[in-house]
């Protein structure tokens, strides 16, 4: 049970496809409300032309319903949850509601006016000691929709949406059961294991693989665009910071004296806007040092003085890439400690240009090394799983089959596969969950990028009082499991039936 939720782990999250235009324009409605023309078509959905209006319309909805706390809402039409970002959860909300709108009509969902009156009742942001208050309701509205050009009606859709989406979903998943015997199996994940692990490591095989120049240049000729040196940057600073003796102190001279070094920095860019004088003589100007930091490449760069700098200006590597022979000077930039102001000057800028074939040789011959390493390692762990699960067969014994292909195996006593005392143990407990006492499992890679075999010696017997203490709550957890993906299931079939079209 617990190995297809994890291979399916990917379906818990919606994915909606939709174009970087549909999301930029309805997204623009943000900023720009009164540029865009409300009647504009930026997408069709069952073959319904949706305009730039209804876009803006639904993209109020999210935001009310993250004022309102309607997360249950928010997690049915894909508006929370493990996305990238707050946009990208908009843009599946906004999606998904045209979507359930169109299955609420057509499984002939009715949400009452009186259930919509109990919904917002119970809405914990209209209730004041134990009840609805009705004040509180108005300045809501008065100070929350009023202000934005909207009114109670769109409160009252929103709910609305929210008990439909909620009966929908109720629907489409009250089918789902789950059995005494799926319980039974999802509690192995709560008895104690003891293992035994067959590890088998990179290292040991690249020392062993044989790489020839032939394939070097092989490689070389197929990769050729990938490989190339780094751009390199090289940038000269100067540093307006407080005087030592008012660093420390929270009061009004300290803050004269950073308000005095943030003046002096906009001096020192205002006098080099003009062109007119050159970085040497505006710092001169402005009786500061200048310095210079080493060359760099990637945000890298081994000099203790790039280091020390990039600590003290974490947007360091952001703020070089944007500078220009045009433009070569930065803003004022202060420091992460809050007591002084910098400004960069580029001085010069290396392309990157394709590696010669000797340069690119150490690389190469890694990358075919790791290869070769790899194939080797697999080649060789899949054998000795199998073999060992084949003598097992045989009658013989875990430590005479391990003996006999010349491993030996790690002990690992009493670990539980939820177990937070050592991941990479819960990780192979894991793993032995499908397993019984007495068998291997097949090959599997790990995160160093070797490989591992487990051997189930002793799984702990179920013990009827923690059963009977878990079984109702392991049930609850797993028919929710089962539901979510039958319901997202579901949601991803409707939203193909959709025919989602965007507009350029």
């Amino acid at each position: 049970m617990f190995n297809i939720f994890r291979k399916r782990q990917c379906i818990l999250v919606i994915s909606v496809s939709i174009s970087a235009i549909f999301v930029c324009v309805f997204y623009f409605h943000t900023y720009a409300n009164s540029i865009i023309d409300p009647g504009l078509k930026v997408a069709s959905i069952y073959g319904r032309d949706i305009t730039q209006a209804e876009v803006n319309h639904l993209a109020e909805n999210y935001s009310l319903a993250v004022m309102l706390g309607l997360y249950d809402f928010l997690e049915t039409l894909g508006g929370s949850g493990p996305v990238v970002d707050e946009w990208a959860a908009l843009n599946e909300f906004v999606l998904n509601q045209l979507v359930m709108q169109h299955e609420s009509k057509a499984l002939a969902v009715t949400v009452l006016d009186r259930q919509i009156a109990q919904a917002i009742a119970k809405c914990p942001l209209f209730r004041q000691r134990g009840g609805f208050s009705v004040a509180k309701y108005r300045e809501f509205i008065q100070k929350r929709l009023a202000i934005r050009g909207l009114n109670g009606r769109l409160l009252e859709n929103l709910f609305r949406d929210s008990l439909q989406a909620a009966r929908v979903r109720q629907i489409v998943s009250g089918s789902v059961a789950i059995s005494d015997q799926e319980v039974l199996r999802a509690f192995r994940a709560y008895q104690k294991e003891d293992l035994q692990i067959i590890k088998f490591n990179l290292s040991k095989y690249a020392a062993q693989a044989h790489v020839t120049v032939d394939q070097m240049w092989k490689l070389y000729t197929k990769e050729l665009g990938n490989l190339r040196t780094p751009e390199t940057r090289s940038v000269r600073y100067v540093v307006f910071k407080m005087s030592e003796e008012k660093r420390l102190p929270r009061d009004k001279a300290r803050i004269s004296t950073l308000q005095d070094a943030a003046d002096r920095a906009a001096t020192f860019i205002e006098t080099l806007a003009g062109g007119k004088v050159s970085f040497e003589k505006a710092a001169e100007q402005a009786s500061v040092p200048i310095n210079l930091l080493p060359p760099f490449s990637d945000g890298f760069s081994d000099s203790k003085v790039f280091k020390e700098l990039k600590r003290e200006l974490p947007g360091l590597v952001y703020v070089t890439s944007r500078l220009t022979k045009e433009h070569p000077y930065s803003d004022a930039l202060e420091g992460i400690d809050k007591d002084r102001f910098y400004v960069l000057e580029l001085l010069s800028v290396q392309p990157s240009r394709p590696l010669t074939f000797e340069e690119a040789r150490p690389r190469l011959q890694e990358i075919l090394c790791v290869r070769a390493a790899s194939r080797m390692l697999h080649e060789e762990g899949r054998a000795v799983a199998a073999s060992i699960a084949k003598q097992l067969q045989e009658g013989k014994s875990f430590k005479e089959a391990a003996a006999l292909e010349g491993v030996k195996p790690q002990k690992i006593l009493g670990v539980t596969p939820f177990s937070r005392v050592s991941p990479e143990h819960s990780l192979y407990a894991e793993v032995a969950l499908l397993l019984s006492p007495g068998e291997i499992s097949a090959l599997q890679k790990s995160d160093d990028g070797g490989a591992y075999t487990v051997f189930l010696t002793r799984r702990e017997a179920i013990r009827p009082t923690e059963f009977t203490k878990r079984k109702t709550k392991l049930k609850a957890q797993l028919l929710k499991v089962k539901q979510t993906l039958l319901f997202l299931e579901w949601m991803r079939s409707a939203r193909e039936a959709a025919n989602v079209r965007t507009t350029s």
